[in-house]
């Protein structure tokens, strides 16, 4: 049987959730667990998006539809800004982590 995964568990129940990250910025969660398929081998769909007070999105990770680069089965991707660039998804641990780690680089970067 397989173990279950805290960290996936923690990021089906930030399923909604939208917080601010300053008085610019705040963060958008979506994450889903659907039947796994080639494009989403993981069985989980997410979208992750840090925003600007007007909902522009500033950085994103998620996997909502396909990626341009053709050679890529995974829907898994990245937004910085008009720029989208493939992910590598690992688990929902590394995807949390990675996302924070974007975020604190752009708000350090724009402080």
């Amino acid at each position: 049987m397989k173990q279950p995964d805290p960290a996936l568990e923690y990021l089906l129940d930030l399923d909604g959730e939208a917080f601010a990250v300053s008085e610019r910025y705040f963060v958008s969660i979506k994450a889903q667990r659907v039947k796994a398929k080639p494009e989403i081998p993981h069985g989980v769909k997410y979208a992750i998006n840090l925003f600007d007070k007007d909902k522009n999105r500033i950085i994103g990770l998620d996997n909502a539809h396909g990626y341009k680069e053709y050679r890529r089965m995974e829907w898994d991707h990245v937004h910085k800004k008009e720029r989208v660039l493939a992910y590598q998804f690992e688990s929902a641990g590394k995807l949390l982590e990675d996302f924070w780690d974007l975020v604190n680089q752009f708000l350090e970067a724009t402080s």
